[in-house]
């Protein structure tokens, strides 16, 4: 992966002094050399992010709800699912889904598409940098390190447990 999470970043405010979680999050792509587009409407973001097997579409969404602020990530899988091997990758993403402890992986049973998501609740409407470095590389580093496995058994015809095994990081022969 191009960028990965890092341990040292501190659990301070975005950007002190701005009042909007949108606007600490443009703050912080900024901040970051990330090339993004805005929606007007100043709920979401979409930018492209490369990591080491694939290139992602990804969404950061602000929604300021009634209950409060919420962050929601998702990282789009640069390619569909065919039809035929829908109900493989279904069965390989609960796996998957059953082994992780933030997010969950996707899948748009009327088109193929396969999605990460990641989302928190912004308590006091502060956002902190660690927070949100962390959910942005998780969602991204889920999905990439499970490419490989969807794409097998979307298209290679691989069991999903055995692409399920594909994703383990380290993996099983790895650890012998």
């Amino acid at each position: 992966m191009t960028q990965d999470i890092r341990d040292h970043t501190p659990d301070t405010a975005v950007q002190p002094g701005i009042s909007g979680i949108y606007e600490q999050v443009a703050a912080w792509m900024q901040a970051n050399d990330l090339t993004y587009g805005e929606n007007p409407e100043g709920c979401f973001f979409s930018l492209r992010y490369s990591c080491d097997h694939g290139d992602f579409r990804v969404i950061i969404d602000v929604a300021d709800e009634p209950k409060g602020p919420k962050l929601l990530i998702l990282a789009y899988y640069p390619m569909r699912v065919p039809e035929a091997r829908r109900a493989v990758v279904a069965e390989l993403l609960s796996r998957i889904n059953g082994s992780i402890w933030l997010g969950c992986l996707a899948l748009d049973v009327r088109d193929g598409e396969v999605s990460v998501r990641t989302a928190m609740p912004i308590d006091d409407g502060v956002l902190t940098e660690g927070q949100l470095e962390h959910m942005f590389f998780t969602t991204l580093n889920l999905a990439d390190r499970h490419l490989p496995g969807v794409c097998a058994a979307a298209f290679g015809g691989i069991a999903p447990e055995v692409a399920f095994e594909m994703g383990q990081v380290p993996t099983r022969e790895g650890l012998q």
